[in-house]
């Protein structure tokens, strides 16, 4: 009633019909809130999940596909979040400057100037670019990018100073 919607958060993928959620940061007189919600034709479930996010992310994701796992991402550590087994796995990946997700896999830009995928669990990585020099040239020394895979051959990073790059032209 007296809340403020300070942020949402969707599936990575813009497939709303497949994944109808949304995750709300609500503000309100108990203080700052997060809660998750399902859209399920004319009904609404909601669920108050705060206690799954020991730190205020940065960004939320979660696969279309995979409903009850989140990824969260704060102070350059992810997050992994299972809703169902009501679990949080902190730590999941460190020193991280970016990630995103797409056809269950965790797309990862590390301190180290890797970009990598890797399945949802964190295993069976993929090592996409590992030339730290060209790496460091095109991202910076610093900053935090989103990914942004919108197929398996597209790939946008958006910078946090409104800088955009793509794997391709």
């Amino acid at each position: 009633r007296d809340a403020k919607v300070l942020s949402h958060f969707a599936a990575a993928e813009t497939a709303f019909l497949q994944n109808p959620f949304l995750l709300l940061r609500v503000d309100s007189r108990q203080g700052e809130a997060y809660y998750w919600i399902e859209l399920k034709g004319k009904e609404i479930e909601v669920q108050e999940v705060t206690s799954r996010f020991p730190r205020k992310p940065l960004e939320v994701m979660w696969d279309a596909q995979e409903k009850n796992l989140l990824f969260s991402y704060q102070e350059g550590s992810l997050n992994r979040l299972d809703l169902k087994a009501q679990a949080v796995q902190t730590g999941f990946m460190e020193r991280l400057r970016g990630f995103g997700m797409f056809n269950k896999a965790v797309y990862i830009l590390n301190d180290q100037f890797e970009f990598q995928k890797m399945d949802l669990d964190g295993r069976a990585r993929e090592t996409l670019l590992k030339d730290a020099e060209l790496t460091q040239t095109l991202f910076g020394k610093e900053g935090i990018y989103k990914i942004r895979v919108l197929s398996k051959d597209l790939i946008l990073f958006l910078g946090e100073n409104g800088s955009l790059l793509a794997n391709r032209l």
